[in-house]
């Protein structure tokens, strides 16, 4: 019992990486992994839900919810040294009217506002903030027939593309994410410099934020934030599960989602960067001008 304790208490402190990695050693480990992964999901959830906390954690999982923001951030890393005030859901358009009540009646929200921000509206079907104590609640739902990552993949950051169920969790563009490091997406420039959105803004120094890929020093290469990318592309998303029963697979398998960062790219090490890319458009007008003068002069109307 006492080297349990131990083992426990050294658990704790993981990453739930880690903690998940450790687990599948031994059937011990996976019993007390599986336990300090309970614990830290409902550490994280208790604020909001009180004593209805796995009633709610319940409701989420059969209506196929899914967390994400800051205190998925907080899972994966194990941090959780300040008050985290948000629980950011995001759910399918069907289960909007169940989690609604849920919020309210469970957990005991009142609804603010019905209105998402500016920056994320168009992808959002239905929404709802909730205030409690100083403790708020979004609940989004994706668009009727569309996938809840239409809405997280138009996240303003790339920090913000995290995503949770009850079983896992994952996470896009990993290398940037395990740096601590965000690049704001086309929703994020559409946030003002006075207010947050995401980790647009965000009073924490949990990631730096950059504007675009300048930084890098170097080609944007395959995350040129103008490229197109889809969801069945492993090496732009990381996903750990702790609970096959709500695998976070699950939320991308056989979904059909692209999306891109922004229309622009401005490093100017990259081939694709907005005056190499204005430049190549400016040359196609110029040759294609001058095909239209050589047709209405008749020297070519084949």
């Amino acid at each position: 019992m006492r080297n349990n304790d131990v083992t426990t208490s050294i658990l704790e402190s993981l990453r739930i990486s880690d903690v998940v990695s450790i687990s599948r050693t031994c059937r011990n480990m996976r019993v007390l992994g599986r336990e300090v992964v309970r614990r830290r999901l409902t550490r994280l959830l208790e604020p909001f839900g009180t004593n209805n906390t796995l009633r709610f954690i319940s409701t989420l999982k059969e209506g196929k919810g899914v967390i994400t923001g800051s205190i998925v951030r907080a899972m994966l890393a194990n941090e959780d040294d300040y008050v985290r005030r948000d629980l950011n859901i995001v759910i399918p358009w069907h289960a909007f009217g169940t989690l609604h009540e849920a919020v309210v009646d469970m957990l005991g929200f009142t609804p603010i506002s019905s209105v998402p921000h500016g920056a994320i509206a168009p992808r959002i079907g239905r929404f709802c903030i909730f205030a409690r104590n100083e403790r708020f609640i979004t609940l989004s739902a994706s668009h009727e027939g569309e996938s809840v990552l239409h809405i997280i993949l138009n996240a303003p950051t790339t920090a913000d593309m995290v995503f949770m169920t009850t079983g896992g969790a994952c996470y896009f563009y990993p290398q940037w994410f395990e740096g601590k490091l965000a690049i704001q997406s086309h929703t994020g420039s559409l946030v003002p410099r006075n207010k947050k959105l995401g980790c647009v803004g965000e009073l924490t120094d949990e990631f730096v934020v950059e504007t675009d890929t300048g930084f890098l020093g170097k080609s944007c290469g395959n995350l040129c934030p103008t490229y197109w990318h889809h969801v069945e592309q492993k090496d732009l998303r990381a996903a750990i599960d702790w609970n096959l029963d709500d695998s976070v697979t699950n939320v991308y398998h056989n979904v059909d989602v692209e999306w891109r960062l922004n229309t622009e790219c401005h490093n100017q090490k990259c081939p694709h960067n907005v005056n190499v890319m204005g430049m190549n458009i400016e040359g196609v007008g110029a040759r294609n001008r001058e095909y239209a003068c050589k047709v209405g002069k008749g020297e070519n109307k084949d």
